[in-house]
């Protein structure tokens, strides 16, 4: 029997490209560095004792690329409207990847030397999946207010992984849990989300925004068998504000709290964003690494 307790930690800052051609399309490449801790705090009947493990892993996560069009601008009653289309790829270490490492070490008999070996192999980074998400927004100016708003569709793609399952076996005086290996063809459960939110101008430099923004996830799928309690129920609510600098720089802070069961329970976020009018003027921001004369 094992009962425990996780706590993880994560920290992950992004670059995002993005890039204006043709007419109201902009293409963008987004890549993020994770930073994840772990404490875990377990009662094992192995040791009969509370046992506390820690682990930490950085590295590259899913890298995301997008294209989004903007189809009608304001005018009258008609808001801005934008459609965009995101596609993940599992560049990230994930579970699976993680599952395979162990699994190269040698047979798994023992609950013990599986969390043994678990620890000691890191955190996941990635999903371990492709994905692609369709996303429709708008947003209408009623100054000095502005109102957005989103609505969107998460697809994910099935794939085959290999999983350490904890299965149980009767003995005398109760169950020995041992874990076994299998492969599967797992898909992660599709998803739908929304958010709605007002910005307000404070002054020609600073603005404060609010949001709510929920996603409901369905079930995941096992061999084409519905997962039982997979589904999940993500609500946040979002205030920050953003404030524009000198040279066109704009620094965007906010913070988020959940108020689902399924939420994270607190998040922060900090973005600061520069447009180009040219790749030459990106050239030349990044002498002496790279532009300059």
């Amino acid at each position: 029997m094992e009962s425990e307790r996780v706590k993880n930690t994560a920290l992950s800052p992004s670059l995002t490209l993005r890039y204006g051609f043709m007419k109201d399309f902009q293409a963008q490449i987004s890549i993020p560095l994770t930073y994840q801790t772990q404490s875990r705090i377990r009662l094992s009947n192995d040791v009969a004792a509370l046992v506390s493990e820690e682990a930490s892993q950085i590295g590259i996560g899913d890298i995301e690329l997008g294209l989004t069009y903007q189809p009608l601008y304001e005018k009258g009653w008609i808001p801005d409207l934008t459609v965009g289309l995101r596609v993940r790829l599992p560049t990230g270490r994930s579970q699976f990847d993680i599952f395979e490492d162990i699994i190269s070490q040698g047979p798994v008999t023992r609950i013990e030397d599986f969390v043994s070996r678990l620890s000691a192999a890191g955190l996941p980074l990635g999903s371990g999946f492709y994905g692609a998400t369709i996303s429709l927004g708008a947003s209408k100016a009623f100054d000095p207010i502005v109102l957005f708003g989103s609505l969107g569709y998460s697809y994910n793609l099935e794939r085959r992984v290999t999983l350490i399952a904890i299965a149980g076996e009767p003995a005398e005086g109760g169950i020995v849990l041992h874990p076994i290996t299998a492969e599967a063809d797992i898909k992660p459960g599709d998803s739908v989300f929304f958010s709605a939110g007002a910005a307000v101008a404070l002054t020609g430099q600073v603005s404060l925004s609010f949001s709510f923004s929920d996603r409901i996830t369905f079930k995941s799928k096992q061999n084409g068998q519905k997962v039982g309690s997979s589904t999940s129920n993500i609500g946040q609510f979002s205030a920050g504000f953003t404030l524009g600098l000198a040279r066109g720089f704009v620094v965007e802070f906010g913070g988020s709290i959940g108020i689902t069961p399924d939420a994270p329970s607190f998040g922060l976020s900090l973005g600061v964003v520069k447009s180009f009018t040219s790749i030459q003027e990106l050239w030349d921001l990044l002498w002496p690494f790279g532009g300059g004369k």
